[in-house]
């Protein structure tokens, strides 16, 4: 991208922007329950939280008042009316004494209880967003609108829940401060409060302040996940091959410079219409009533001498605090609402409901899984990538599932493990599967995925894709030694307690394709299965690797039904039946023989796929 590109991306970004424009105006009620619904997941946390958080706001308050301006002014006050020496030091020591109590205890409820529920608060809130996100269908994850709020839902977990009852306390100051002096200030004379309401002209300056800092904010948070793209990219060893022997660093380079582009012109952008608002809030709600208030008690007092010292004094102070308070107390409140925005992402979020529900009926003892008439087009494409499939997948059969790139069969297996619902029925034990608890259908399967990924945590833990427990010890060697990379572990002393990639222990191990593979199919041994799901898990595998794998797997799993796809028809061989998709469609149907004596599909690629073998033999042994 050049000049162009950035100019692309910053006219995709104002659609976006304009779209959403609507979604950020709430009424008074969301604003509300948005707001009430953080303070709600504080209380389910800490039910002390809120309250001592509050208690200590209003007594820090009241004391900060009595110490900063009452004081002064009794203290001037009484030394023009004469007053003892011991007398006002007593007094004035009361008040200090006063003051630094408050802030010891306050000091002592910050640094000893709030800042160690604070996690508490972050956890709880990401946990909530973490436990939705795994109830929620695949299909979220490849919608970029949802997946955009599940980030900003992310980005608002550890700290939108504090900032909303930091909000509220600093409300509760604001108003009992504002209480406290304007009832001083009304005690010397009403018309300094007059001049103390000036700043409120600001308030429609500062609500446009906020709404296009927020609007700036989203903006630049939509780009940022742009930006941060090429980090991710480089640091991720899946593309470290593709990184160095392309140039698509090149291209990723400027892309985030682009980005990074975008990001500049929409700050400078709003950067003069931003300093304007400012600039005309510092003026408008300090500069002027400062003045005004200067002028006029300083006349009252020298000219006309209607004042004391004192009086004079808390007058130009506190006036000031007044104007202070009043603009605090604005901001306060629309930070209110500003929360309220940023809260309501991460509502609509956790508000979703998945479509892809639980039942409630147990799952039968053992039984069969069928297919009926079943048809799935996802989302955005134009056509079906499954019509009209009718199969059967017996308990204790192997089922062979073939074709070309493209073909459906990676989706009839999400199919089969519900991460999608389609059109028709798919039923087991003769009980259509969205009538059972998600959790439990798909725990009687152990899949093994062509895009399959290692964790970074121990290699039994990547193995039991679970905590590790006592006991398993054993279970999980056998699987390892079955699937053929236990020995590749023991070389560097680990063993279980390995830790697979290298992103939090620089000695982790580091596996080729093969041998990932090998230990993504340890998980298949070390858990019992009703129906094991191999969706092409050899593909690093050589043809010959790839049989043996299928004939020891099969072999080890002849207590329960396999089903395995694999675009090498060699292993389809070893199957019970073997299915053929063409088209989205079921072609052809049988064993191996029954398949290659109908002179199909077929058996056209499975001639040509053996030639291909054997030319490449041919020339192996030639070189």
């Amino acid at each position: 991208m050049d000049e162009r590109g950035v100019i692309h991306m910053e006219k995709r970004l104002k659609k976006d922007k304009d779209k959403k424009q609507e979604q950020q105006k709430l009424p008074l009620r969301r604003v509300i329950q948005n707001n009430l619904f953080m303070l709600g997941m504080i209380h389910s946390v800490d039910p002390w939280l809120i309250p001592l958080r509050l208690g200590m706001s209003l007594f820090v308050s009241v004391t900060y008042f009595l110490g900063s301006t009452y004081l002064l002014q009794y203290v001037m006050n009484a030394i023009g009316e004469g007053k003892g020496f011991f007398e006002i030091l007593w007094m004035a020591v009361l008040f200090v004494v006063l003051e630094l109590s408050a802030d010891l205890i306050n000091n002592a409820f910050w640094q000893l209880y709030y800042e160690k529920r604070r996690y508490a608060v972050g956890q709880k809130v990401n946990l909530k967003i973490f436990e939705h996100a795994d109830r929620v269908e695949l299909a979220c994850y490849e919608n970029p609108e949802f997946f955009d709020k599940f980030v900003k839902a992310l980005g608002e977990a550890d700290g939108r829940a504090l900032n909303v009852l930091y909000n509220v306390s600093g409300i509760l100051w604001c108003l009992v401060n504002l209480g406290l002096c304007v009832g001083l200030v009304a005690s010397v004379h009403p018309i300094f409060l007059l001049f103390a309401l000036i700043p409120l002209v600001t308030v429609p300056i500062r609500s446009k302040y906020q709404k296009q800092t927020h609007a700036r904010d989203m903006e630049i948070r939509q780009i940022d996940r742009r930006k941060g793209y090429p980090h991710r990219v480089f640091f991720v060893s899946e593309y470290a091959k593709e990184l160095r022997l392309t140039k698509m660093p090149t291209y990723l380079l400027k892309y985030m410079k682009d980005a990074s582009e975008t990001c500049r012109r929409i700050h400078a952008q709003k950067g003069g219409l931003l300093t304007a608002l400012e600039c005309a809030c510092i003026f408008l709600g300090n500069v002027f009533p400062v003045a005004l208030t200067t002028i006029y008690a300083v006349y009252r007092t020298v000219v006309q001498g209607l004042m004391g010292f004192g009086d004079c004094f808390v007058v130009l102070n506190t006036t000031s605090r007044i104007s202070g308070e009043l603009l605090d107390s604005v901001e306060e409140f629309m930070n209110f609402r500003n929360n309220a925005r940023y809260i309501e992402t991460l509502r609509e979020f956790l508000e979703y409901q998945p479509r892809i529900t639980d039942g409630d009926q147990p799952l039968p003892g053992s039984g069969d899984i069928e297919l009926r008439h079943v048809t799935f087009q996802y989302e955005s494409a134009a056509a079906p990538t499954l019509q009209d499939i009718s199969m059967t997948f017996e308990a204790g059969k192997r089922i062979a599932i073939v074709g070309a790139n493209g073909a459906g069969k990676s989706t009839l297996v999400k199919l089969l493990l519900r991460l999608y619902d389609a059109q028709g029925d798919i039923t087991y034990g003769g009980v259509p599967i969205c009538s059972f608890a998600l959790r439990d259908y798909r725990d009687m399967f152990a899949a093994v995925m062509q895009d399959f990924h290692l964790f970074a945590v121990s290699a039994a833990e990547n193995v039991t894709l679970a905590r590790r427990t006592e006991g398993d010890d054993q279970r999980i060697i056998e699987a390892l030694k079955s699937a053929g990379i236990w020995d590749k572990l023991c070389e560097g002393g680990g063993g279980l307690d390995s830790c697979m990639t290298r992103e939090f222990d620089p000695a982790g191990i580091m596996l080729s394709g093969g041998e990932a593979q090998k230990m993504a199919i340890a998980h298949v041994y070390a858990k019992k299965n009703r129906f094991v799901i191999l969706d092409e898990p050899s593909s690093a595998l050589d043809p010959i690797a790839e049989y043996e794998m299928y004939r020891t797997m099969l072999d080890a799993c002849s207590d329960c039904g396999v089903i395995f796809i694999s675009h090498r028809l060699s292993s389809a061989v070893l199957a019970d039946k073997i299915y053929l998709i063409d088209g989205g469609r079921v072609a052809e149907c049988g064993t191996h023989e029954q398949l290659m004596a109908k002179d199909g599909i077929y058996a056209d690629m499975f001639c040509k796929q053996a030639e291909n073998y054997r030319e490449s033999a041919c020339e192996e042994v030639s070189a």
